[in-house]
């Protein structure tokens, strides 16, 4: 029997997100850690706040919802409510109701930059650890930036040397410079200067377009020049 294309919505809902996420996704573990980071922040969070005025948006939510934005490298705030506004699994992880409205961006982002003017950020991605040895933090107990040790590095390098030219390069980029893979991805020819060993990239930044250069090891700008004909290609857009 067919079904009827009923494009009208039903008066009530009883939709359980809890249900609608299924028991092996990779967000419950994560959602477990980060629950657990928060109930040790509680009273750090507290006392960030007036206890009179108009209720803020919960900082617990905007933690969330901001690791959401760097787990699937949403590149705005407006673009975040906009997938929060349709997405059921980001509203189960951020624990908003699936009748509640999104917030507005600039609200959102207003909320979370007086969140962020302390070192909640840091003591928040301190505190996510544990959960059965899972963690999604980059720093470590006492808040430091976690990096790769020498011999890691080597592992990486040596990996690296093993993959075709043109790959080979970019995770050299990627390495050595810091880049997003959507910023190595946009660049061209003509955004190399070579003299100067810089590379400018375009980046978003709280909405606005910036450019960022940033410096490239000569002997890495040498191996790119060679594969690519980066001076071949400046020399051609000045004739």
């Amino acid at each position: 029997m067919r079904g009827d294309d009923n494009r009208t919505g039903e008066l009530f809902s009883y939709v359980d997100l809890e249900a609608r996420v299924r028991r092996d996704h990779p967000l419950r573990a994560i959602r477990t850690i980060v629950n657990e980071a928060l109930a040790v922040l509680e009273r750090e969070l507290a006392a960030l706040y007036s206890p009179i005025g108009r209720p803020s948006i919960p900082p617990e939510k905007l933690l969330r919802a901001m690791l959401l934005q760097a787990f699937y490298s949403i590149r705005s705030e407006r673009l975040l409510m906009e997938r929060l506004e349709y997405d059921l699994l980001f509203r189960w992880f951020v624990g908003i109701g699936v009748d509640d409205a999104a917030w507005d961006h600039s609200v959102f982002s207003k909320n979370r930059d007086r969140l962020l003017e302390g070192d909640i950020a840091v003591k928040f991605l301190a505190a996510g650890r544990g959960g059965g040895g899972y963690s999604f933090s980059l720093y470590g107990p006492e808040g430091g930036r976690k990096y790769l040790n020498r011999e890691e590095r080597r592992r990486c390098l040596t990996a690296m040397a093993a993959l075709e030219p043109k790959d080979r390069l970019l995770a050299l980029a990627l390495a050595c410079t810091g880049m997003r893979i959507s910023e190595a991805l946009s660049i061209i020819p003509l955004s190399f200067q070579i003299e100067a060993g810089i590379v400018a990239v375009l980046t978003l930044k709280r909405r606005a377009v910036v450019w960022r250069e940033i410096p490239i090891p000569r002997w890495l700008m040498a191996e790119l020049d060679s594969h690519f004909g980066l001076a071949d290609a400046g020399a051609s857009s000045r004739t």
